[in-house]
Formats: structure tokens, C-alpha cells, sequence
């Protein structure tokens, strides 16, 4: 492709004067109306991303806070409808009861089963806010364990959710392959639930590749 000089001399100077773009990083493309489309990988401001299961960020990401998950109860019928990421330390602005009330529980593993390597079930679910430096976007993939090209891995694990039988109706999160749990939590005590996901083939999706009570994987991607 020709790309016009100077603009390749402005991207050298801005390499050279002030270190933030690399070669490799820089991608030139020309759209259907014959508009020249530049990208630089690597200039974003970050993206944020909650690693379920996990106490900690991967090697080079900002651990923003460590906390415990939590949604609503399995038996109830409204509450909020995702898992989220709760601080140890919560601040309050009132010290009024609310008339009436959405409800937030704490999440535990019902895993029993040796899907993970370590004993899980029973046990509460620790969470982990993270910043990826330089990144622009983040992406869960579900049923793979691998990012596209030009993308990174935060994590991988699997594809976990509440229970097809209960009236919690939950969003699904990708809950690390090698999960931390939250020590002396495992009494039994409910709340918000993770259950690992398992494909129905034949019922709109395909036999092989998709492999019927097989758990379903997960990767979260940044770019």
C-alpha cells in the first residue's frame, strides 16, 4: 500500500521525539472510501475489568481493589440480576432504614465437583478490580480459553452463572480457572451462587464443536 511520506516522517518524529509509539504498533489501512484509518496500539488509558475467583491481578496490572462478590439471593425473585465486586471497606452516606429494599448477598462456589483443582465448594468468592494499563477495550469471550491475535489474556477460566432451576436469573462472569476462596466462609450460608455453564447441543447449538455437559470456558481480553 502507498501511504503518503510525510505522514509516515510525522509518526517516525513522534516515535523518536517522544517514545510512545512503536513500529510494530502502528497500523495503516485504507477504507472503502479511500480514507487512510491509522491505529496505535498501546495508547490507551486503561480499562478496568473484575476478575472473579481472584484476590489478585495479573503480573503488570493495577490491582484496584480486592473485595468480596456478592448479587442476589438464589431464591429470590428480584434483587439485582449481576455479580459484583463489594470493597472490604464500605462507606455509608445515611443512617436511615429504607422503607423497602433490594437485597445483596454474599456469592459462594457450588462446585462440587473436581472441575477445580483445589476444594471450592461451600466456600464464599473473592474478587479482584483490575486497571490494564495502555488498553482501550476488554472483551469476555465465552468457550475459548485464548484471545485473538493482537489481544491480551488477563485471565481465563470458566463461563459460571446461577443455576437453570433457580428464580435468580444471573448474568454470566468468567470466574478464574484457579480460584482463590475466602478462608472460614465455608458454612453452607447461600446467598448469590456461581454454578459452573454446560452447552445444550442440538437445542440451537451445534453438536461438536459444543460437547453436551462439558463446562463451558472463558477468557477476558484487552486491546
Amino acid at each position: 500500500m502507498d501511504v503518503d511520506e510525510g505522514m509516515l516522517s510525522n509518526l517516525e518524529k513522534l516515535e523518536k521525539n517522544q517514545g510512545l509509539v512503536n513500529k510494530e504498533d502502528v497500523h495503516i489501512k485504507i477504507a472503502p472510501g479511500k480514507d487512510i484509518i491509522i491505529t496505535i496500539d498501546g495508547l490507551g488509558n486503561g480499562v478496568t475489568y473484575t476478575r472473579w475467583g481472584k484476590k489478585t491481578c495479573r503480573k503488570g496490572v493495577e490491582l484496584v481493589y480486592e473485595g468480596y462478590a456478592g448479587g442476589g439471593l438464589y431464591t429470590e425473585k428480584g434483587n439485582g440480576a449481576n455479580f459484583i465486586c463489594l470493597p472490604k471497606d464500605p462507606q455509608y452516606l445515611s443512617s436511615t432504614v429504607p422503607t423497602w429494599e433490594s437485597k445483596l448477598y454474599g456469592a459462594e462456589y457450588e462446585t462440587n465437583n473436581k472441575i477445580f483443582d483445589k476444594p471450592t465448594h461451600n466456600y464464599n468468592v473473592p474478587c479482584a478490580v483490575c486497571l490494564a494499563p495502555k488498553k482501550s477495550t476488554k472483551l469476555m469471550i465465552p468457550a475459548k480459553v485464548s484471545c485473538p491475535k493482537s489481544w491480551t489474556r488477563e485471565y481465563y477460566g470458566y463461563l459460571m452463572t446461577s443455576f437453570f432451576g433457580h428464580n435468580r436469573n444471573a448474568l454470566y462472569e468468567c470466574v478464574d480457572h484457579n480460584p482463590d476462596i475466602i478462608p472460614g466462609t465455608a458454612k453452607d450460608t447461600n446467598g448469590a451462587l456461581f454454578y459452573f455453564t454446560v452447552a445444550m447441543c442440538n437445542y440451537g447449538l451445534p453438536c461438536r464443536p459444543y460437547i453436551p455437559k462439558r463446562a463451558v470456558t472463558c477468557a477476558v481480553c484487552t486491546k
